[in-house]
């Protein structure tokens, strides 16, 4: 569990890559709070329209069978012959359900495998036995040494797809992933890295589109707020040769530490989101877990983002105005307090805009600016006395 302290926080968010990428819309369909025992909720999966979750690191081996309409668990499946190290996605093919215990925070793990159960056994009965162990490393990992939150080798996502299970990175410090392929029956295998992809943030759960070549990412940034990928169009397993589709999830939800991601339909996803604490001017807050279901909207143009194209604030922090850079000289600005409402929209036609922002609490709030091609982030903490 994350816990984020948001007095002193302001930050330059920039959504971009090197591969061509559409920034696209969603909306929220349904959301409901899930119960306190699924608080670490991590991975989903639904298989023949039952939804399946579990929680991470140092939770019992269960999975659990959740009512999509309400969030309640409808039922306990208890893994048997296995253990909850770091249990942090699932994913399936036609004959089973694979566990990952994949997550590596402090990036020193030896230990690191994937359980496969029966798909069947999964659907019919409230005790499952392993019926393998799927043990591997990575290749390019030489260091052991613990280094908490700030290793690439930590990974929280996991898809099944041809004769291979695919493990994501999450890049702690770097806001990037790669993907490592393990045949389905490996011992000791010593994975490959693919190339890397820029998702500015970390990934945290993933799920395939049986038949359609279609992969959702799912993850969040440093102060946690979420995003999706999709991809597609990619060639055999080259996953980021395609189309990355882009959805900026937090305007709408707000923070939540997004953990799992399923499809349901061609447009349509379930997301989970973990309980989480955070400190705001001093007082400590909880964030209840999440399942939400939403529908994507299909790309419609291409969106090429430049890393150097990043707007600027000024001054930073800031209690009266802010000056806003926008890089561009028509734009509209929209500032969203931390739970995604909107609190200021304004068009803008200049390059450099100074914007009044005395009617603001004293906080952290997140400045996006649109335009036909371009979207960006910025944080800024808002002081009511500056030094």
């Amino acid at each position: 569990m994350i816990k984020i302290n948001f007095k002193y926080f302001f930050a330059i968010i920039c959504f971009a890559v090197s591969l061509p990428v559409f920034s696209q819309d969603f909306s929220v369909l349904r959301s409901n709070n899930l119960s306190g025992e699924i608080k670490e909720t991590s991975g989903l999966l639904l298989i023949n329209g039952k939804l399946f979750t579990h929680n991470d690191s140092g939770n019992l081996p269960y999975l659990y069978e959740i009512d999509t309409l309400t969030g309640e668990i409808n039922r306990r499946i208890f893994i048997q012959n296995a253990h909850n190290t770091d249990w942090e996605d699932i994913a399936q093919d036609s004959n089973f359900v694979y566990i990952g215990d994949i997550g590596n925070n402090l990036g020193d793990r030896t230990d690191l495998c994937i359980y496969r159960i029966s798909k069947n056994q999964l659907l019919q009965n409230d005790t499952v036995i392993v019926t393998d162990t799927i043990t591997y490393s990575y290749s390019d990992q030489n260091d052991f040494s613990p280094q908490d939150q700030n290793t690439a080798f930590d990974a929280e996502a996991l898809i099944a797809f041809g004769d291979s299970l695919y493990v994501f990175s999450k890049n702690w410090s770097e806001n990037n992933t790669k993907y490592y392929a393990i045949p389905k029956n490996a011992k000791n295998y010593r994975a490959n890295p693919s190339c890397v992809f820029l998702t500015q943030g970390m990934i945290t759960g993933a799920d395939i589109l049986a038949g359609q070549n279609k992969i959702a990412l799912v993850g969040y940034n440093s102060v946690l707020l979420g995003f999706v990928y999709i991809l597609s169009g990619f060639n055999d397993s080259s996953f980021f040769s395609g189309i990355q589709s882009f959805y900026n999830i937090s305007d709408s939800i707000g923070i939540n530490q997004i953990e799992g991601i399923a499809f349901t339909g061609d447009n349509k996803l379930y997301v989970s989101a973990e309980e989480f604490d955070y400190t705001y001017n001093g007082n400590n807050y909880t964030v209840s877990p999440k399942l939400l279901q939403i529908k994507i909207s299909e790309y419609n143009g291409i969106n090429k983002l430049k890393l150097h194209q990043c707007i600027k604030i000024y001054p930073n922090p800031a209690s009266e105005y802010i000056n806003v850079d926008a890089g561009m000289e028509k734009s509209n600005i929209q500032i969203f307090d931390l739970y995604g409402h909107v609190v200021l929209q304004q068009n803008i036609n200049k390059r450099i805009t100074k914007i009044n922002i005395t009617f603001l609490s004293k906080g952290v709030y997140m400045l996006k600016v649109n335009s036909v091609n371009k979207m960006f982030v910025k944080m800024w903490d808002k002081k009511s006395d500056l030094p």
